[in-house]
């Protein structure tokens, strides 16, 4: 982009090619935007191999979208002569050029001078400066008192509701899963939303109605990535949690959000696994980490017994992401591992195998590893109910039941999605039984009984207080079924809900899981 253009108002706009001998690139403004839907868009501005060379000379300013005039805009008026936009910075609809690209996209919003967010603007068609009629703008003069007087004049906002959190800017552009590591990984951001402008850096938050705001996601990101002074063991597992703890709040976060590509799940969060690996160095496994891989797996669904919890669609089934993997399913999930201040997780598993990631492979991009693992862990046979649907068409909850010698116990399921009954060979007993297995769009959902299998990946042990988890020692435990693809291994249904009762204490584990020898499970 030059400075010169049709009017002293109006830059002129070309595509730019730096050279590759160059390790020193100029400053530069990176665009993070809604995309929008292609089917309604006025303007759609798009790099192809067909115009590349059209674009080398010039890209008419009335052809680009409000949002790609107004991002340029803000660079220009800054001084800025180079703006990086996505879709007019990587040749679309072009394999070979995305493969080389995609994976360096967290770099280009890392190293830009200034990260400008179209936050208000839901599609390239909506230009993000432009009146906020909700927000009366009154030029008030402040004094302070003090050894000398000081008098400020400042813009007061009206009406504002911008909320205090950090995570969440308002605007269209939080929705999207893309823009989370766009925003993430960007040394300093300017927010433009329609409730005021947010200035963030790994200094500071501030917000246009000069309210101090809590340290934003930068910030923190910053304090991991400092160099630690911390020496020991005890230490280093210390930073180890707390990185642990942060990768889980991004993936709640990011699984909140919309993709429109289902396949770009591992894409849209690539550079963020990317730079936690540099921290962490154990494999990437679809979203879990091999060190802390067993904890990695009590994930579960944020919705209460899989009410409005969407069937799997056949872009999930394509995408053929292992059950044990968050990614597998299109919904919000969380992490109730609490924090590492509050305790500790002990392991009742161990991860025994996983595919090799090659040098080749990207692990961050792509299922380099595969999608079978083995762990080894106790594993118990039990009865599953799901009640099927409600008047409402919401799926109703799922409960098992296991009966041993002592008594019977009860516990509701979190599924993933619904379930449906199927048959199966038993990996245990290598009979065919009556089981469940994830419900697909076409399936019909109705109530059954079955057997299903759970297998006990550990418990969290409170530090200093009890009243934590209600006083309770949480048990995290996996249902699994044998799978119908995969003769001798299991796929994921769900997490057990508040195990037996909630009220599961030590000589209640003792019956169920006491007696059981730990024995070797494939996962798919």
């Amino acid at each position: 982009m030059t400075g010169k253009g049709h009017s002293a108002s109006i830059p002129s706009v070309r595509l730019y090619r730096p050279d590759p001998s160059d390790k020193q690139p100029p400053p530069y403004v990176a665009l993070s935007h809604c995309w929008g839907p292609k089917e309604t868009a006025k303007k759609r501005l798009l790099l192809t191999r067909d115009v590349m060379q059209n674009f080398d000379r010039n890209i008419e300013w009335d052809a680009m979208p409000e949002t790609f005039q107004d991002g340029i805009m803000v660079a220009w008026r800054l001084g800025i002569r180079h703006v990086w936009i996505d879709s007019l910075c990587i040749i679309q609809q072009d394999k070979e050029d995305w493969t080389i690209e995609a994976p360096k996209m967290g770099d280009y919003y890392a190293n830009a001078y200034l990260t400008v967010s179209a936050s208000s603007s839901a599609c390239g068609d909506e230009k993000f400066l432009r009146p906020r009629p909700g927000i009366i703008a009154q030029a008030e003069e402040i004094k302070y008192y003090g050894p000398e007087s000081v008098s400020m004049t400042a813009k007061i906002g009206r009406g504002l509701k911008m909320k205090r959190g950090t995570m969440t800017i308002p605007g269209p552009l939080s929705s999207r899963a893309w823009t989370l590591q766009e925003r993430i990984l960007s040394t300093r951001v300017v927010h433009f939303t329609d409730e005021g402008t947010v200035w963030e850096c790994q200094e500071d938050t501030r917000s246009e109605d000069h309210r101090v705001r809590e340290s934003g996601p930068l910030r923190k990101w910053q304090e991991l990535e400092a160099p630690s002074s911390m020496e020991g063991e005890k230490e280093a597992r210390k930073m180890r949690n707390k990185i642990q703890a942060s990768w889980r709040h991004l993936v709640a976060e990011y699984t909140q959000r919309q993709l429109t590509e289902r396949s770009d799940i591992m894409a849209a969060i690539s550079s963020i696994a990317a730079r936690m690996h540099g921290f962490i160095g154990a494999p990437y496994l679809a979203g879990l980490w091999q060190d802390r891989f067993v904890e990695d797996l009590c994930w579960r669904p944020e919705v209460s017994y899989g009410e409005k919890v969407p069937l799997l669609t056949p872009e999930d089934i394509e995408l053929n992401m292992p059950t044990w993997s968050w990614m597998s399913i299109r919904h919000a999930v969380s992490h109730t591992v609490i924090g590492p201040s509050l305790g500790a997780f002990v392991s009742h598993c161990s991860l025994v195998e996983h595919g090799q990631v090659t040098r080749e492979s990207n692990q961050f991009m792509e299922l380099a590893s595969g999608r079978s693992v083995v762990v080894k862990g106790r594993i118990v046979e039990m009865e599953i109910t799901f009640h099927g649907h409600l008047p409402s068409g919401d799926a109703k909850s799922a409960a098992v039941r296991l009966d041993t010698y002592y008594k019977s116990y009860n516990s509701g399921v979190l599924m993933d999605v619904p379930l449906v009954s199927v048959e199966a060979v038993s990996p245990a007993s290598g009979k065919m039984i009556q089981t469940a297995r994830r419900g697909r769009q076409g399936d019909r959902i109705k109530g059954f009984h079955g057997t299903i299998y759970c297998l006990e990946l550990g418990r969290w042990m409170p530090a200093k207080t009890r009243f934590a988890l209600g006083g309770v020692d949480h048990h995290f435990v996996m249902v699994l079924a044998p799978s119908v693809t995969t003769p001798g291994a299991y796929e994921r249904l769900g997490m057990l809900d508040n195990t037996f009762g909630g009220g599961y204490k030590g000589s209640t584990r003792r019956q169920v899981w006491g007696d059981v020898t730990p024995t070797l499970v494939t996962l798919v």
